[in-house]
């Protein structure tokens, strides 16, 4: 994102603050904001920054809340509408796990680019070792990885005292 989009995020982030003993966002007042023409097509990014938060093993609940709120469908009448209280961290990383064809969020997400990278490098030094992860059932992924990189480190070290020994006994 360029610094311009993030100072419009940042600002209008603010503007649709809520203030009740600590801040919160509703998503609802977000996703339009977000360049999203519908809550349902926002809902995605929305999930994705779960799972973000998931995998940083914090619990969900902390930073999403589900509320119901009441809007009005007419100057007489009022329906009651699922929305999502949303703490700071929340509405930043929905923003940056947003949909990148939005024209609010258009740019490199930095974020994604490093952990592209950090996958391929992991992924190469993988397929080096002749390990596919695909292929290994998934309780057993670690335990093989961690026995061979102990296999080739055993192997390397014998080498390495080998390649010494012949070394001294030259001189």
């Amino acid at each position: 994102m360029e610094n311009k989009q993030v100072d419009f995020l940042y600002k209008t982030l603010d503007d649709k603050r809520h203030e009740n003993g600590d801040e919160y966002w509703h998503a609802r007042d977000l996703y339009p904001l977000l360049g999203y023409k519908s809550w349902d097509s926002f809902l995605p990014a929305i999930e994705r920054a779960k799972e973000s938060i998931k995998s940083q093993e914090i619990p969900i609940s902390d930073h999403f809340r589900d509320v119901k709120k009441m809007t009005s469908i007419d100057s007489r009448t009022t329906s009651e509408i699922n929305d999502i209280r949303l703490t700071r961290y929340a509405s930043y990383l929905i923003a940056l796990n947003g949909d990148t064809r939005k024209k609010s969020l258009q740019g490199k997400n930095p974020i994604k680019v490093e952990h592209m990278k950090n996958n391929k490098s992991v992924r190469n030094v993988l397929e080096e070792a002749d390990i596919r992860p695909e292929e290994l059932p998934a309780e057993e992924d670690i335990k093989k990885i961690k026995s061979r990189h102990e296999k080739e480190k055993k192997l390397m070290e014998r080498r390495q005292k080998k390649e010494l020994e012949s070394l001294t006994r030259k001189k």
